[in-house]
């Protein structure tokens, strides 16, 4: 097309030296023919809207102005950026400077911001975005603009701060970027670009922070770092680096933050050895961060050097000999990550003079004897679980997380608290509500029985049934109301075996027993991260089901046992006092262990319900015991259950018990009953 020739422009005729024309010249130069002649592109939109809707058009009738024509640039690369982004499909009439993320100088008239940061952008990024000399910060982070990176974007020589990370960026970092030198802010993370980092990178002067994690850049990292003598942050994270990091990136002196996580760095950490290394170290260095790497050496004693530092992790690497005692000096350290190495010996005491240290990570390794050398961190976690990674067990009281050989790992509750008693144990623990229940129960069955004897009530106007109903008339616990050695015999073995069982659970429900303990370590914690998985999906829902449970199968025997102690005060029976107890101790044994146990081992709901139906069966077998008893001799278990009927009644000395008491089949079992009740007062004592 001529310059003397008249063409047609968004649909009218527009002549050589015509506003219109000079626009339209002004804008081929920087977008092209093409684009701007086709009415489907996003380029010859903006341009008509610029020569037949902007309202105020005089600004732009002397394109040899360059101020003039810079504005109109301006004004085309904003509608650009919206149209092209789907930021909007219609365009406002005002000034550009007046739109949404888009903000000028004190005089409204060059745009020195955009900040379109989370506003669901799609779309590539322009060349034309290069046209914007003055622009001094383009934010467009957490987006979904793709594409690569234009090589333009280098010749806006005013910009300082670039945002673009959190976007579906690919391909290479442009060389051209070496040549911003106003630039100080690089956040280029979160994207799909890969290659190498320019070498001209590390010419940016001005660059204070560098922020390229989480992309699927490789290579190495050049000793020409250290140009960088203004960088604050580095953040080549998650990428695929690879060899030696250069010592000489700590000679960057204002270095805060030295972030080089999950690479596949080698070597040894980039520390000097020899502390004179440097003359001077970076004194301000607050993180220091290279987990998740293949760095192979020990940790340099000049470590000592980085006093500032607060965040140390070398966590995941293959870091080997010892803890060193240097690190106690590190005042301000408040999180030490050193997990999955392969660390030996014992942890230095010198970490004791760590007061602000509240995060510790020291699993995963093969580290030995006590850990208890720092106070009551925020969270702790060493290989304290069973089974350990060394035969010597790892000790730690104070640890907020135990972990094992096979990388599973667990809550370390504290001790149940006892008064008088240290690391208590579930045992322990129900013990002593057993004996604080039984106690209460006792007093408060007794109290009952002294003051309605006194009122002349009977608790049989509630309840009538009698002690063999009440002992169990399909349980061998109703042998305690006769005189049979061989029925007490029986009883006292059952009780024995039951409570037996029931302390094997609560001994295998202690997280104290480690190398006999059933808990079940619900953690994971991965080489690769901080933060554990917790497997535990139990809820209230499940533990309100149990209490639901066991209270539905086992209060009737509470409610049993109760009675049995009431009508002992009132008739003074040693027999129906024994016969409650033996109720309530073992439904309270079998609740505290379902709960104990559960507590140990249930991961799910379904889980404590099952766990909790399967102890039930143990409060059944006394029934089985009578079961078994009534295939072997039943003539003598009906004898047996006829003397319990009976023994109730004698006491009462009503007409009808002593009828029962004169039958010929009772007395052949009741033969010098002192001599039997007698021994087994003292047997049951002992017990």
């Amino acid at each position: 097309i001529g310059h003397c020739d008249s063409i047609e422009i968004c649909g009218d005729n527009a002549a050589a030296g015509s506003r219109e024309r000079d626009i339209f010249d002004r804008l081929v130069k920087i977008s092209g023919i093409e684009s701007l002649t086709d009415p489907h592109t996003e380029e010859y939109k903006a341009a008509c809207w610029i020569i037949n809707e902007n309202n105020d058009m005089t600004g732009f009738s002397d394109m040899t102005n360059e101020i003039n024509y810079y504005a109109l640039l301006q004004r085309y690369i904003v509608a650009l950026i919206y149209l092209k982004t789907k930021v909007t499909d219609v365009l406002r009439s005002d000034q550009e400077c007046f739109w949404e993320g888009i903000y000028c100088n004190e005089d409204n008239v060059t745009v020195n911001k955009i900040d379109l940061a989370g506003k669901g952008l799609t779309g590539t990024l322009f060349h034309e975005l290069g046209e914007l000399k003055f622009l001094q910060v383009l934010n467009l982070e957490e987006n979904k603009l793709g594409g690569e990176i234009p090589l333009e974007v280098a010749n806006m020589w005013s910009l300082e701060e670039l945002y673009i990370g959190d976007n579906n960026f690919e391909g290479t970092i442009p060389t051209e970027m070496g040549q911003m030198n106003s630039l100080t802010v690089l956040y280029v993370h979160t994207n799909s670009l890969s290659g190498t980092v320019p070498l001209n990178i590390y010419n940016i002067s001005t660059l204070k922070y560098l922020n390229m994690t989480r992309n699927f850049f490789e290579g190495t990292i050049s000793s020409n770092v250290a140009h960088l003598v203004l960088l604050e942050k580095l953040d080549l994270s998650f990428n695929f680096f690879t060899g030696v990091v250069p010592v000489d990136v700590l000679r960057i002196s204002r270095l805060k933050e030295l972030i080089l996580q999950s690479n596949e760095f080698t070597g040894s950490i980039p520390l000097p050895k020899k502390s004179t290394y440097f003359q001077d170290y970076p004194k301000q260095l607050t993180r220091l961060i290279f987990g998740d790497n293949k760095f192979e050496s020990s940790i340099p004693n000049t470590i000592e050097k980085l006093t500032g530092l607060k965040e140390l992790r070398i966590d995941n690497n293959r870091l080997t000999g010892v803890i060193p005692t240097q690190l106690g000096r590190l005042k301000q350290l408040t999180m030490l990550s050193l997990s999955y190495n392969e660390l030996k010996s014992s942890i230095p005491s010198e970490l004791k003079n760590l007061k602000k240290l509240s995060r510790v990570y020291l699993h995963g390794n093969q580290l030995t004897g006590n850990a208890d050398v720092i106070d009551f961190p925020q969270e702790y976690i060493t290989d304290c679980g069973y089974p350990s990674v060394t035969r010597e067990l790892f000790e730690c009281s104070v640890c907020t997380i135990c972990c094992n050989s096979l990388e599973e790992c667990v809550k370390n509750e504290l001790p149940y608290e006892l008064p008088y008693v240290e690391d208590a144990s579930p045992r322990d623990y129900t013990l002593f509500i057993w004996g604080v229940f039984i106690g209460v129960l006792v007093l408060c069955c007794v109290s009952a029985a002294l003051v309605s004897k006194k009122i002349g009530w009977e608790m049989k106007q509630i309840c009538n049934l009698d002690a063999l109903e009440l002992c169990g008339s399909d349980s061998v616990y109703h042998f305690v109301l006769c005189d049979s050695i061989l029925g007490w015999t029986i009883v006292l073995a059952t009780i024995m075996f039951q409570l037996s069982l029931f302390v094997l659970f609560l001994q295998t429900s202690s997280f104290n027993n480690k190398a006999n303990s059933d808990w079940v370590y619900g953690l994971r914690c991965p080489s690769n991260r901080l933060d554990c998985e917790d497997y535990n999906d139990t809820t209230p829902r499940g533990w309100i089901s149990l209490f639901l449970i066991m209270a539905a199968y086992l209060m009737k025997d509470v409610i049993k046992g109760a009675i049995l102690i009431y009508r002992a005060t009132r008739l003074v029976s040693f027999r129906l006092f024994v016969g409650g107890i033996t109720l309530v101790s073992v439904t309270s044994f079998a609740f505290l262990t379902s709960y104990f146990y559960n507590q140990a081992i249930a991961l799910s709901d379904t889980e404590i319900i099952t766990n909790s139906l399967i102890l039930l069966f143990m409060t059944d077998f006394d029934e089985w015991v009578y079961q078994l008893i009534f295939f072997v001799s039943s003539n003598w278990l009906e004898k047996m259950s006829k003397e319990a009927l009976c023994y109730e009644r004698r006491l009462d000395n009503t007409e009808e018990d002593a009828l029962i008491v004169q039958q010929d089949d009772v007395d052949s079992f009741t033969e010098e009953p002192s001599t039997n009740l007698s021994l087994f007062k003292y047997l049951w004592f002992v017990w």
